[in-house]
């Protein structure tokens, strides 16, 4: 068992105190985990080129060809404010054939499944599914997502994770932020990056001045389906 803590709050477990706590995961609860004091994180996970440039060079393609896209907007009722986020998007539906979803969704799977094992304990949560909308957002230079948020609000309440696919490099600024983990991401092809929903992480984009930035972003949540089938893990 976890030997007995000192005193000293908060502090970073020690070795000695991850390897108990790492046999104990395993014999009573079948968890597998190699978990250093190194590891201990924030739960935000970047697999760097999951999706090849060329799927990433022909969603942008289809993007641009579509022409009719929609202002750029906030949250599921999708609300219209230019001081928060101006860009251009399309809403695209998961649960129908598309030429989007042959282009990724095999590699989003496979990232969620890297991010399952990194994190096991997120297995014990109820059944949870990729949600049926997803969008692609082009902002061009001077545009973005102005507004710190988090994805897990309003009528939203059911966002487990986030992912995004960086479409396109983007060498000046464009990043993803996050002020309280203090991190940032900068935009690189085919790179798919996933995080939890909620309160615990705020994050905004940057702006760039001279490049624009193409994205797909969406979301798993914790709806009940009728069909058990499309449940991401049982």
């Amino acid at each position: 068992m976890v030997e007995k803590l000192d005193s000293e709050f908060p502090r970073i477990m020690k070795d000695t105190e991850c390897k108990a706590l790492n046999e104990d995961l395993q014999q009573i609860h079948g968890v597998k985990t190699n978990m250093t004091p190194e590891e201990v994180d924030d739960f935000i996970f970047l697999k760097q080129g999951a999706v090849s440039k060329e799927n990433c060079n022909r969603a942008i393609e289809l993007f641009e060809e579509e022409k009719k896209y929609n202002d750029g907007t906030i949250g599921p009722e999708r609300t219209l404010d230019e001081k928060q986020k101006i860009c251009k998007e399309i809403y695209i539906e998961e649960a129908y054939p598309n030429p989007y979803n042959n282009l990724f969704i095999e590699d989003l799977n496979a990232a969620l499944e890297d991010y399952k094992k990194k994190y096991p304990y997120i297995n014990f949560v109820n059944p949870w599914r990729i949600e049926r909308w997803y969008k692609l957002q082009r902002y061009k230079p001077h545009e973005g997502y102005f507004g710190l948020h988090c994805e897990n609000n309003g009528s939203c309440l059911t966002r487990m994770l986030v992912w995004m696919v960086y479409l396109n490099d983007v060498t000046d600024e464009g990043f993803t932020i996050f002020p309280t983990q203090k991190k940032l991401f900068q935009p690189r092809t085919g790179d798919i990056l996933i995080w939890p929903a909620f309160w615990t992480h705020p994050h905004k984009g940057v702006t760039s001045k001279t490049q624009s930035k193409y994205i797909l972003t969406g979301w798993w949540d914790f709806k009940l389906m009728l069909n058990a089938t499309d449940y991401t893990n049982g």
